[in-house]
């Protein structure tokens, strides 16, 4: 095996050169992260675990949260703050369940409820429960969107935080899903929402649309991440979701470079503002 990367390492071949940096990095990873079965998160008083035992996990967590990193730390600062302050956190798109996790750490006497669609993913989500133990979390393998109904999505083989509906029943591989909305969803529920994140790769419009009467008669704190250059593949825009939301007495505000450690205040965003790339929103009905 060494006299074979070593071969590899020093071949003059140009073909070669983006083969061996990557076989390179590969080999890195597998030697500082390989062995981990879990990411370990400690954030203020909160201590949660993420398994990392099956490959997307281990590369979705390292090394970019290695050594303490915090996932997008202004976006995690005041979803933490606004919790503590909260009986029920609602995740649309959950994924692996980094902020489903977080949110059933800090809610131990309310309710949270995680909406993920791509079946891999909600394999791994149901992994993160198990592993936190936390029995105050329900998760639901349906597609968020405008109303109940069903819709073919596309069938993959591993997960992805890029999964999108955008192409449904456009693939040959497809798989049919239930889909639900968030009005009706809570109308048979003696609980109601108070924090929403939603991710869900341009769709943001469909579940603000099948959402109207919890926007109207709950005074919500959403997290959105607004896929700018998405939502037109959904005959969508950033403008039509601003103004749907500030048409709705909300205040919108944008988390500029989510992932910066060292993050400037968030922004406040006007109507008619058209936002052609994907950032993170802060919304609710009070001044910053």
């Amino acid at each position: 095996m060494l006299r074979k990367l070593n071969k590899i390492i020093h071949s003059p071949s140009l073909i070669f050169r983006h083969v061996k940096l990557k076989f390179i990095d590969l080999c890195m990873f597998n030697i500082l992260y390989g062995s981990k079965k879990t990411y370990n998160l400690h954030y203020q008083d909160i201590d949660v675990q993420y398994s990392t035992e099956d490959n997307h996990s281990k590369h979705y967590f390292f090394p970019r949260y290695a050594n303490g990193v915090i996932h997008e730390p202004s976006v995690t600062k005041e979803m933490v703050k606004n919790l503590k302050n909260s009986k029920v956190f609602v995740d649309v798109g959950a994924h692996l369940g980094y902020f489903t996790c977080l949110a059933g750490k800090i809610l131990q006497d309310g309710v949270v409820d995680a909406f993920e669609v791509e079946k891999n993913a909600f394999a791994l989500l149901k992994k993160n429960l198990e592993i936190n133990q936390l029995n105050n979390v329900n998760i639901h393998n349906v597609a968020v969107t405008d109303k109940k109904g069903s819709i073919k999505i596309p069938l993959k083989s591993t997960p992805s935080p890029f999964f999108s509906i955008a192409k449904s029943g456009q693939e040959s591989d497809s798989i049919e899903v239930e889909t639900i909305s968030l009005d009706e969803f809570y109308s048979k529920k003696d609980y109601k929402p108070d924090v929403v994140k939603i991710d869900v790769e341009g769709a943001e419009m469909q579940v603000l649309q099948g959402m109207k009467n919890l926007l109207v008669t709950r005074d919500l704190v959403l997290f959105i991440e607004l896929h700018g250059n998405v939502l037109p593949e959904f005959g969508s825009s950033s403008k039509e979701v601003i103004n749907f939301l500030i048409d709705k007495g909300y205040l919108l505000y944008e988390f500029e470079n989510p992932h910066d450690p060292y993050p400037l205040p968030p922004r406040k965003i006007e109507k008619d503002t058209q936002i052609d790339y994907n950032t993170v929103l802060y919304v609710n009905k009070k001044e910053l």
